[in-house]
């Protein structure tokens, strides 16, 4: 009889210490869960995002914009989870020459998360995103025009196409300029690429409205003088009709 009332005893003490332990189990994640939830609060009231969150279809994207001119300089932190911070030494520096911005990736530091999987071209639409809503300007320079249609398709200003002769640019299909900005230029719909200082010269030369009537439907290059024999062509087509 002794030994059963023993057994009971035991049985209840087990009893007693499995049911704190479940409750421990629920405890600690909920406390867990709001103190995380205090010390967000806290540090939203504590530490203000230092730029602008700007509004990339219904999540908002933290972006630093200091000084003033052009090229904007676009601060990327890939590996770092402190985002924008983590330029903060070189930050102003820049600034005091020309814009520079840092922004924050979907889910750090100040950004919303990102409901998707966050690869890299979720990484890569979002910056876009994020730079359209904050004013600034988007050239692209590609290689090929079925690059230059994806940067058109997300939202750059503007595409410079540059051909084989460029050299260096990863993505190339050795197409030169004289057979790939002519085809660019039947393609893209985005406003046309950058102006080189031929292309300046040229304008001069010429006169600002005839050249830019024989050359309206270009997409221009950056690549110097690569640029030349399509302008002669437009050229030898005008001059041709004129006779």
């Amino acid at each position: 009889m002794a030994e059963m009332t023993k057994g009971r005893r035991i049985l209840r003490w087990l009893k007693r210490i499995g049911i704190g332990l479940g409750g421990l189990l629920v405890v600690l994640p909920v406390a867990g869960i709001v103190y995380e939830q205090l010390a967000r609060h806290r540090a939203a009231r504590d530490y203000p995002p230092r730029g602008q969150m700007v509004d990339i279809g219904g999540r908002r994207i933290h972006i630093d914009c200091r000084g003033r001119g052009s090229p904007t300089v676009i601060f990327e932190s890939g590996l770092g989870t402190t985002g924008s911070l983590s330029w903060d030494r070189v930050h102003d520096a820049v600034a005091r020459t020309t814009r520079a911005c840092a922004y924050d990736r979907a889910g750090l530091m100040w950004s919303d998360p990102t409901p998707g999987g966050q690869d890299a071209e979720h990484v890569s639409d979002d910056l876009h995103a994020t730079l359209k809503a904050a004013g600034i300007t988007v050239i692209h320079t590609r290689p090929s025009v079925r690059h230059s249609l994806k940067a058109e398709k997300i939202g750059c200003d503007a595409v410079s196409v540059d051909g084989f002769e460029c050299g260096g640019h990863p993505g190339e299909d050795d197409v030169p300029n004289f057979i790939l900005l002519p085809r660019a230029a039947e393609e893209l719909n985005v406003t046309h690429g950058a102006v080189s200082r031929h292309v300046k010269a040229l304008e001069t030369h010429l006169g600002v409205a005839l050249f830019r009537r024989l050359t309206r439907r270009i997409v221009l290059t950056g690549a110097g003088s690569d640029f030349l024999p399509v302008v002669a062509r437009s050229l030898a087509a005008h001059f041709a009709g004129s006779q």
